[in-house]
C-alpha cells in the first residue's frame, strides 16, 4: 500500500477493487472474477456480478471499527479470464431451452447434444478456475472467487483441496 494512500479520499478512476491502489504483488487476497451463469435456472444477471462488484466497491467506506484497516493486507481483483464471458453467452443460449423444460430432455437429440456441449463448457470453466486458483495459491495469495452461478467455485475447491492434501502428505 503506498504511503500516501488516503482511505477517506474518493477512489480514482484507475483504482482497483474498493478503490485501492494495490497490484497483485502487493496483495494478500486476489479475487478471481468468473462471469458465468450458464446453469442459473431463475432469472439471470449473475455473470455481471464481478463487473458490478468492481464498480460498486469503489463507493464502499473503508472504515471498519473492528478490523481498523482491513485494506492494508492488500486486495486485488484480477481481470476476467479472456473469452469466458463469450463462452458463458454461448452456453447460456443452449441451456435456456433445457431449463425451460425443467431439465427433462427425454429423447430429444438436439437437447442431448446441447447438454453435452454445456457440460463440456462448464468443465472447461472449472478447469480454468482450477488453474488460476492453483497459481494464486502457489504465489502465496488467498484466492477469492467472485462470480455468477453456484458452479463457479468448484474449480477453486478442487485446487485448494489438492494443494492441502499434498501438504498434509508431505
Amino acid at each position: 500500500m503506498p504511503s500516501d494512500f488516503d482511505p477517506n479520499a474518493a477512489a480514482s478512476a484507475d483504482s482497483g477493487i474498493f478503490g485501492l491502489p494495490c497490484g497483485l504483488q502487493d496483495s494478500a487476497i486476489a479475487f478471481l472474477p468468473v462471469p458465468w451463469e450458464v446453469t442459473t435456472s431463475y432469472g439471470g444477471g449473475t455473470a455481471g456480478g464481478p463487473r458490478a462488484i468492481r464498480e460498486a466497491s469503489r463507493q464502499v467506506d473503508l472504515f471498519d471499527a473492528d478490523v481498523l484497516r482491513p485494506y492494508e493486507a492488500g486486495l486485488f481483483l484480477l481481470e476476467e479470464p479472456a473469452g469466458l464471458r463469450r463462452e458463458n453467452a454461448r452456453f447460456r443460449k443452449l441451456a435456456v431451452r433445457i431449463i425451460a423444460r425443467g431439465g427433462r430432455i427425454g429423447g430429444d437429440r438436439r437437447l442431448r447434444d446441447a447438454l453435452e456441449k454445456i457440460n463440456a463448457g462448464c468443465a472447461r470453466m472449472n478447469d480454468l478456475v482450477t488453474a488460476h486458483t492453483r497459481q494464486l495459491l502457489q504465489d502465496g495469495k488467498i484466492p477469492a472467487i467472485i462470480g455468477g452461478d453456484h458452479s463457479v467455485p468448484f474449480g477453486a475447491i478442487r485446487a485448494a483441496s489438492s494443494r492441502y492434501r499434498a501438504m498434509r502428505s508431505a
